[in-house]
């Protein structure tokens, strides 16, 4: 026996970009709740096929699938049903996977609706549908709607763990510091990047290969304040640990030695700065890439340290800080 349901496979997708088969529309609009798991079936086969679409490289007809999948969804069941959800979930994953942040936008904020209804707040899939769209507000610059989901996430992820070892916080802790860096709220951003390597800190060690990018991060914020000297202890904490990581002639220690040196050089210790530059360069002489420009770079960045016209600067020692002044200073930030 025929049933309408049949009439929602992938033959009758139409060729123009996503729209229906009016046909279509008359079959499901008013359709009965006993029609309501074909149509899941049918929504399944045409997941299968942008799947597929996917797989081959068609973009296009994997996007206009997904469309027409969701908009045949809502039309059985209306715009805020329950049942839309895998629809609006795999569109937005399309979307966001090939950097499409606009139209995913509207489809996850629909999608953190529905699953307000249904979820707890604490529920781990309703966590990660919060993060997505604080990405992709972030991704398409809306700083102040990402700054306070990922607030939100914060809330949700320590109250329902523990603070101090909860990952997930962490990670949330590094995206809410990299919205106020783009904000140039340098100074809030550092607060957040050293609660999240206080974090790291208890969970890993002091020195582990966890702390590598929020210390490169937390001396950017540190260099964008003109904190040179912070700067250049969390650089060597960095580099101490990718030394341990990577080995001592990794290209990852070639760069942390540049951007130390370049550190050194801004607070003109240049002869502190000199020998991290020469052992960059050997690394990059030894690698077996083709790092030419860097190569050349690093040469003349060498040549202008001391040009001709000028003479070694004699107050470089009253400048430096001494290490333990900077371990002080360090303790005392993680601790506020």
């Amino acid at each position: 026996m025929h049933s309408p349901a049949a009439d929602l496979g992938p033959k009758r997708l139409r060729a123009g970009a996503g729209t229906l088969d009016p046909s279509l529309a008359a079959k499901t609009v008013g359709a009965a709740p006993a029609l309501d798991s074909q149509v899941a079936t049918e929504t399944s086969s045409f997941s299968s096929l942008a799947t597929k679409y996917i797989e081959e490289g068609r973009l296009d007809q994997a996007e206009r699938v997904l469309r027409q999948t969701l908009e045949i969804g809502e039309m059985v069941f209306g715009r805020t049903d329950d049942r839309l959800e895998n629809s609006l979930e795999e569109l937005a994953a399309f979307y966001c996977k090939h950097a499409k942040y606009p139209p995913a936008e509207p489809l996850l904020e629909r999608l953190v609706s529905i699953r307000a209804r249904t979820l707890s707040v604490f529920d781990a899939t309703m966590l990660t549908t919060i993060d997505q769209l604080a990405d992709v507000y972030s991704r398409d610059d809306k700083l102040a709607r990402a700054e306070a989901l990922y607030k939100t996430l914060l809330k949700r992820q320590w109250q329902h763990g523990n603070e101090q070892l909860n990952l997930a916080a962490i990670t949330t802790l590094k995206k809410l510091a990299d919205v106020y860096y783009r904000q140039n709220d340098y100074s809030a951003a550092e607060s957040v990047y050293l609660r999240a390597l206080s974090m790291e800190e208890i969970a890993f060690g002091a020195y582990a290969n966890e702390l590598r990018g929020t210390l490169k991060l937390l001396a950017t914020i540190y260099n964008a304040q003109a904190k040179y000297p912070l700067a250049a202890f969390a650089l060597t904490r960095r580099l101490s640990i990718l030394e341990g990581a990577d080995g001592e002639d990794a290209l990852s220690v070639a760069d942390c030695l540049t951007t130390l040196a370049d550190i050194y050089t801004r607070m003109d210790r240049k002869s502190d700065g000199e020998p991290f530059y020469h052992r960059a360069l050997s690394i990059y002489q030894q690698s077996k890439g083709d790092h030419t420009t860097i190569i050349n770079a690093l040469t003349l960045k060498v040549r202008l340290l001391y040009p001709p016209s000028r003479v070694k600067s004699t107050t470089a020692k009253a400048q430096s800080t001494t290490v333990q002044d900077l371990v002080v200073h360090w303790s005392e930030l993680l601790h506020q």
